[in-house]
């Protein structure tokens, strides 16, 4: 489209990027790119490769470390035990909390990815993408984590109200029976009676 010009001067027409800026351009954002989908495949990559690489080689080897916490006590650990342990109120309350710092671990790792892709230099449409990139990789993140705390904290409320002692039975092959009886009363009636009974 041409610029309105002064009578008796050509219409100046807008220059466009040449192919060696357009090319620069886009090696700029697939780098951008890159960097988020580093820290989504592994927290810390992104701080290695352009940032803080002391600060990304720490997050990556605490983030092994987990990994193969969790894979030993997988392997290793019968899983009745696991069921067991899945229904400690203390278990419960140190999973959440660890869940919620992992979490916001990883989105501030997502969100400094996206610094370090530079956005004040790339075109506003991939400014844009980047934006729209990061906010979907951090709900992709965030997700899981939320739900799992959501589960715990169920579990935690049906475990303290089911067995307020804090005393719960092992689990047999991996599961727990839980006998809920139902009763009724009224005045000058002695004794309570079962009206309805449910194992689960």
């Amino acid at each position: 489209m041409a610029t309105t010009a002064p009578p008796g001067r050509p219409a100046v027409r807008p220059r466009r990027p040449s192919v060696r800026a357009q090319q620069a351009e886009a090696m700029r954002f697939r780098r951008a790119l890159i960097l988020l989908l580093a820290t989504l495949v592994l927290p810390g990559l992104a701080q290695f490769i352009a940032g803080n690489r002391k600060l990304g080689r720490t997050v990556m080897q605490v983030w092994a470390l987990l990994v193969g916490i969790v894979a030993l006590v997988a392997w290793l650990v019968p899983l009745d035990t696991l069921a067991g342990l899945a229904v400690r109120p203390w278990l419960l309350t140190t999973f959440k909390l660890l869940a919620f710092i992992i979490a916001l671990g990883w989105i501030a790792l997502m969100v400094d990815a996206g610094r370090l892709g530079d956005p004040p230099r790339l075109a506003q449409k991939h400014r844009l993408a980047m934006v729209g990139a990061t906010l979907g990789l951090v709900a992709l993140v965030a997700t899981p984590f939320w739900l799992a705390v959501q589960y715990a904290s169920a579990a935690h409320e049906a475990v303290v109200t089911l067995f307020p002692s804090g005393s719960v039975a092992a689990a047999s092959e991996g599961r727990l029976n839980i006998l809920l009886l139902g009763s009724d009363a009224s005045k000058g009636r002695v004794g309570s009676r079962p009206d309805s009974i449910n194992l689960v």
